[in-house]
């Protein structure tokens, strides 16, 4: 290892990025070299700047023959920031030169958060052709659906991805929004409910859900208002009922 890697681990071993950086910056300027172009990459990423990390993954994969591993660091970095349509851009070159259920996956993923239903309808489609068993596929296809008031196409979408996956919490949760907003199913969707909390006690719209069936019993909706709040401080609607309860 040269000694301007050797500079470069060291800074960033030492938790000084700025540091590692200019570093980095100063050898890619001598020697030309992809490595340091990479280590620029990582170390904006560790400064936080993900804008500045992308632009030098594009830069160096104008350079690489390895497109597609650093296509798929770039799409799914744009994604984290939100911006959808440069994610989509890159799941389709991946998508190109690699059909797999995981890329397919990953380009209805950018067109939903798009809001372009149809569009990801057809892609997560495809996906499932590819690989019946993806649970994220089932998942996500059976939100569109409800999206689209579609509620028994996503009932079974739910609950196909419980039997493949039995601790997926999302589809507890979803199935049990429809038992009680559509089949008035109460005594079913508390069970799925308390089963997503089981599964995933962290996540705040599990508690928020559960206070519909404990409406009447005031003292448990107002235990599970508070839950929701303390996880999720910003949550207006618990906060509301919170108040109203007390």
């Amino acid at each position: 290892m040269n000694n301007c890697l050797k500079q470069i681990i060291r800074f960033k071993c030492e938790n000084k990025p700025e540091a590692a950086l200019h570093a980095a910056e100063s050898a890619y300027k001598i020697f030309n070299d992809d490595c340091y172009l990479y280590q620029i990459y990582e170390c904006y990423l560790k400064m936080g700047k993900v804008r500045d990390a992308i632009k030098a993954l594009i830069r160096l994969s104008k350079k690489s023959n390895c497109k597609g591993e650093l296509y798929k660091k770039i799409a799914f970095h744009y994604f984290c920031i939100s911006k959808f349509k440069d994610a989509l851009k890159f799941y389709k070159l991946i998508l190109k030169d690699e059909i797999s259920s995981s890329n397919y996956y990953n380009v209805a993923c950018a067109y939903h958060y798009m809001n372009k239903l149809k569009q990801a309808e057809k892609f997560y489609i495809q996906s499932l052709s590819l690989d019946s068993n993806n649970v994220s596929a089932m998942n996500n296809l059976g939100l569109l659906f409800y999206q689209k008031k579609k509620w028994q196409p996503a009932l079974s979408l739910f609950e196909r991805a419980i039997k493949t996956n039995p601790n997926h919490p999302e589809a507890y949760h979803h199935i049990g929004i429809i038992k009680r907003k559509f089949l008035k199913e109460f005594r079913d969707s508390e069970l799925y409910i308390k089963k997503a909390i089981r599964l995933d006690p962290v996540h705040a719209e599990n508690y928020y859900e559960l206070t519909y069936i404990e409406c009447g019993k005031k003292d448990d909706a107002l235990l599970m208002l508070k839950k929701c709040a303390e996880l999720k401080p910003a949550h207006k609607e618990a906060l509301k009922l919170i108040k109203k309860l007390s």
